[in-house]
């Protein structure tokens, strides 16, 4: 980690924007290990702080997919009201009649095929392992306050070859349904934040 709290984007780096022209850079790829990746995780927490940090120096004014790729980063982090900030502005300023994203001029559809991907980190995630292990379903891990009242999903597939169903109510699971898949692992544990 670097002496701004930030997760280096470059080994010599000791402050923030050291080695870059763009400081608010549409890439971050230096936190792959917090999405798409999963070293950076609850039990992380000092990489999970310095990896907020990142994401809150690097800004929020950038292309359609990396807008979208820092909202799944934000689920990551818990911060569901920020993820879905990002994700209006994704639809507002970068997305076309058509609804395909717009980046340079060009219509593209990585940031639509992301936005499903934020959708379900929001309301579901499996990257992290227990002690034994086997993987651990978070339910609900960074669940927008506009979606707290009610909602469902169904068949969400996890790591470990899972699918879930779950209903909330006040941002709390009300129904769950575990399924194995064809090829599903031990059953995984369930956790709710």
């Amino acid at each position: 980690m670097g002496e701004s709290g930030q997760i280096k984007e470059f080994r010599e780096e000791r402050f923030y924007g050291d080695f870059v022209r763009e400081k608010h850079h549409r890439h971050i790829s230096h936190l792959v290990g917090l999405y798409p990746g999963a070293i950076i995780n609850r039990t992380t927490p000092d990489w999970m702080k310095a990896a907020n940090r990142t994401l809150d120096m690097r800004g929020e004014m950038t292309t359609a997919w990396a807008l979208v790729h820092r909202a799944c980063c934000r689920a990551r982090t818990g911060e569901g009201d920020a993820a879905v900030r990002l994700f209006g502005n994704l639809m507002e300023a970068k997305t076309a009649d058509t609804l395909w994203s717009i980046a340079h001029g060009v219509h593209i559809i990585d940031a639509n095929y992301a936005g499903a991907a934020l959708f379900a980190e929001l309301v579901l995630q499996s990257h992290e392992l227990d002690e034994k292990g086997n993987f651990v379903i978070d339910l609900l891990p960074a669940l927008p306050s506009s979606w707290a009242k009610h909602g469902s999903f169904r068949g969400l597939c996890v790591r470990g070859g899972w699918e879930v169903d779950c209903e909330w109510r006040d941002g709390k699971p009300v129904k769950v349904n575990l399924r194995p898949g064809s090829h599903a692992g031990p059953k995984p544990t369930v956790r709710c934040k």
